[in-house]
């Protein structure tokens, strides 16, 4: 079973900034329309999850694609595969 948006959302919180800035270019997310970079990350994960709902056809699964092709340790905290 796929992590729930809040689940997604703790996941991108707890993520080094590198890494979060990683699954943002990933993404091809456009960051002009993002907080600035320092904002706080919990700013900065609401508007890529709001982004990736509204703007992808894939939404939440795209952050989970990108989290399990490069960082799928990150999902292992949750247990979910």
């Amino acid at each position: 079973m796929d992590p729930t948006r809040e689940q997604i959302y703790e996941l991108l919180n707890s993520l080094s900034e590198s890494m979060f800035q990683e699954v943002v270019f990933r993404l091809e997310a456009p960051t002009e329309h993002f907080p600035a970079a320092n904002a706080p990350r919990a700013e900065r994960a609401m508007a890529l999850i709001k982004y990736c709902e509204n703007q992808t056809a894939a939404g939440l699964a795209a952050i989970l694609q990108v989290l399990r092709e490069r960082f799928p340790f990150v999902l292992s905290r949750l247990q979910v595969h």
